[in-house]
């Protein structure tokens, strides 16, 4: 059984992770930049969660609000799971399917 580590490994790593205080306009142009849709809301060594384009375009395009005026924290909601990185693949694939989720962390 492959683990996460072996599933990512050689994959490109990208500089996604912003902060809970920093403007949503600023998470946006590292989702830009990085060319992905998604960044990693870290406080210090803490994960928060997942902002990502589809948190950017439900809670500040269609509610008229602001992206350099709202903080990364005001749009996250639930804070889903991330997985060591010697989990199983199957674990994994319980994990995404059970939260319905597109991306899942892995920390080492």
């Amino acid at each position: 059984m492959k683990t996460a580590k072996q599933v990512i490994e050689g994959k490109a790593h990208y500089n996604n992770v912003v902060g809970p205080h920093e403007k949503v306009l600023n998470a946006v142009k590292i989702m830009k930049k990085e060319d992905i849709s998604y960044t990693i809301v870290m406080d210090e060594e803490k994960y928060l969660g997942i902002f990502g384009e589809k948190e950017y375009s439900q809670s500040v395009v269609l509610n008229g609000n602001h992206a350099d005026e709202m903080l990364v924290k005001e749009l996250l909601g639930t804070v889903y799971p991330a997985i060591d990185a010697s989990d199983t693949t199957d674990n994994c694939i319980k994990l995404m399917s059970c939260y319905k989720l597109r991306y899942l962390p892995v920390f080492d």
